[in-house]
């Protein structure tokens, strides 16, 4: 850990029990403690290919067995908690990192990898559905070699020797790619992910469009609205009430000002989360999860004020912060979080600031807070029936602070950073709290997504019927 991060940490232990805050005086700082990095990131450095219809050819020509990383969740963004540790515990470690070099390397949406019978052979999805979150070694025809939900380095290190020895002892002919697996394939439609992060927003009776929705029966959406956060059913999405006022120079509507001005491009913003240091032992404080957010062209005109003149303030519309709020605040750090409704949230303030303007380039500053709340029966881990005289409690209470450099000749953001600072409490099934639901630190920080394989993601659609 850096030198500051580890001043800040020391600070955060021994602070006084209250709300935590960021701001212009810590913001650096905080970033950099949310922020991925160094082991964080290893697992990228691994040649992973996400189109899963590759695998038997690549397998073939590559001459070792394919290593398939699946999990509820695409692994480069937000993951369940097998996901979760592999990230961090598995493919952080030295050994596994270079042994994993001997596989052809692909990872993915495991519900997704499911649903492919079209093309692979049906005894692997059976598989797929039997075993669940991990990592499967396969041969080109299908063949499963075995399969490992181990989240430990040591345990994970010995598995692949294991599969290495197991592909070598496999007959000739398993090694083949079959040609009626590639007949098969090639009038499969292509699943190569498209060149734009996320497809044109529909529009939701607002300026500009919304955020990103399609309808996943039981399931919750990210960058969209949410179903109801129940345990046993989902109902409907909750109407959004219009939110938001702006305060500008008299004599200037800022919304209109704002909705008339084009935009070249959807804003995808990447989330990273985390625990932040705290007193007491630091039980796997290395994890940190992902998540993907939309803003779209319209909505990015709702939150800039009509005159880019230092000072000028805009609020952000309530609707646009509960959005935010209910799909990439919630407690996803080790794992599925349930979600909050609209009406968890209690309090959704968000305000975009003039710091300053030089010629094309305009500074902007956030700040406002996010609260929100749930309370009802469910279960504190997988499996478990909830105890319906058991009244369990989950929430957040964040403020935030943010920064972005806006070009107003190309009409997009050149950089975008929220932080988020603040007390979690509660638990849900799978994110593996039952043991930590006291109110504790936690960080999370949004950023302009890259170009890199490993942005390139869309909001994922988590299941939420258990």
């Amino acid at each position: 850990m850096a030198f500051s991060s580890l001043i800040l940490s020391l600070a955060l232990a021994q602070a006084a029990p209250g709300p935590l805050e960021v701001n212009e005086q810590n913001f650096d700082k905080m970033r950099e403690l949310i922020r991925a990095k160094g082991p964080d990131l290893m697992w990228r450095d691994l040649s992973w290919q996400t189109d899963l219809m590759k695998f038997p050819t690549e397998t073939a020509k590559k001459g070792s067995a394919a290593l398939l990383w699946l999990a509820e969740g695409d692994p480069r963004d937000q993951t369940d908690t097998t996901g979760v540790k592999m990230r961090r515990m598995v493919f952080s470690d030295p050994m596994v990192n270079s042994q994993a070099r001997g596989f052809a390397l692909f990872l993915g949406d495991l519900r997704e990898a499911r649903g492919r019978q079209t093309w692979l052979p049906a005894p692997l999805t059976a598989e797929f559905a039997k075993r669940g979150s991990g990592l499967y070694a396969v041969a080109p025809r299908g063949k499963l070699l075995g399969f490992t939900s181990a989240t430990n380095a040591s345990d994970v290190s010995k598995w692949m020797s294991d599969m290495l020895s197991g592909w070598n002892g496999l007959a000739g002919v398993e090694r083949q790619w079959s040609e009626e697996l590639a007949a098969m394939a090639r009038l499969s439609p292509p699943t190569t992910p498209p060149k734009q992060v996320q497809p044109p927003m529909p529009n939701r009776g607002r300026a500009g469009g919304g955020v990103t929705v399609r309808d996943t029966g039981p399931q919750e959406v990210r960058g969209g609205p949410v179903q109801e956060d129940t345990v046993t059913t989902v109902q409907g999405r909750p109407t959004r009430a219009n939110g938001g006022t702006a305060s500008v120079t008299p004599g200037t509507n800022a919304n209109s000002a704002a909705a008339a001005a084009p935009f070249a491009t959807d804003l995808s913003l990447r989330f990273t989360q985390r625990d932040l240091p705290r007193s007491g032992p630091f039980v796997w404080s290395d994890l940190y999860n992902m998540g993907t957010f939309v803003l779209a062209a319209g909505r990015q005109a709702q939150i800039m004020p009509g005159v880019n003149r230092s000072g000028e303030v805009v609020n952000w519309p309530t609707d646009l912060v509960r959005d935010m709020a209910t799909t990439a605040l919630n407690d996803n750090v080790r794992g599925h979080a349930l979600t909050y409704t609209a009406e968890n949230i209690s309090v959704a303030r968000m305000s975009t600031k003039v710091h300053s303007s030089y010629g094309n380039t305009v500074l902007y500053r956030y700040y406002g807070s996010v609260t929100a709340s749930a309370e009802g029966n469910w279960a504190l881990a997988p499996g478990e029936e909830p105890k319906m005289d058991e009244l369990q409690s989950r929430g957040v209470d964040l403020s935030v602070y943010g920064r972005s450099v806006y070009d107003t000749k190309l009409k997009k953001f050149l950089q975008f950073d929220l932080v988020f600072v603040g007390k979690r409490h509660g638990g849900s099934p799978k994110n593996l709290r039952r043991e930590d639901t006291a109110p504790q630190p936690i960080g999370i920080m949004a950023t302009t997504a890259g170009q890199m394989w490993f942005d390139q993601t869309k909001p994922a659609a988590v299941q939420r019927s258990w």
